[in-house]
């Protein structure tokens, strides 16, 4: 049987997270005739302030969700490390939202990866709150995960935004609504 792929538009726009929270966007690529896999990660604070950004490439695979879950591992990680331990984590992979928020059995490919995600909620010595959510709400993570194809192997983190996002970013803040096709199966 053939897979129904439906695209559809959306409007994406960032909004802030609640009070004493931060967001983690995520956005996962793949560029299929080259097989390159990479995703791009923003975290900020609820009063739009730049806190950490990161770029994974994978290199060469055709598995997006393993890069996509990765960025959300590691930018959980990061927030994790700075202190934040309320978080909420916007992914477009709604594959990668039931991934995290079901059981995995043992055999799944990326069980390692989701095991991990669910180790680190569950931490004894801090509470970690997160609010996963199937959609992409911001055009800096887009923009980024493209970046990330052009990066070297591994995670590349910004402590401050690249210069190449300065007009996203802006229009981030200024609330600027953008057209985007989306595909779902």
């Amino acid at each position: 049987m053939d897979k129904v792929v439906v695209i559809k538009s959306c409007f994406i726009f960032w909004t802030p997270p609640s009070h004493d929270w931060v967001k983690l966007n995520v956005d996962g690529s793949l560029i299929p005739y080259l097989g390159s896999i990479s995703a791009g990660s923003v975290i900020m604070d609820n009063k739009k302030n730049w806190l950490v950004e990161f770029d994974v490439n994978k290199g060469l695979g055709s598995v997006i969700e393993t890069a996509e879950l990765l960025s959300i591992f590691e930018g959980l990680k990061l927030a994790w490390k700075a202190g934040f331990r309320k978080v909420m984590v916007k992914s477009d992979s709604q594959s990668d939202v039931l991934l995290l928020n079901n059981n995995t059995l043992l055999n799944h490919p990326l069980f390692n990866i989701i095991h991990d995600y669910k180790s680190l909620r569950k931490s004894p010595t801090d509470t970690l709150k997160l609010c996963l959510q199937e959609i992409l709400d911001n055009k800096v993570a887009s923009y980024l995960v493209n970046l990330g194809h052009s990066l070297d192997m591994g995670i590349t983190v910004f402590e401050d935004p690249p210069t190449q996002i300065s007009d996203i970013l802006d229009g981030d803040y200024k609330g600027v609504v953008v057209a985007r096709m989306v595909s779902s199966s």
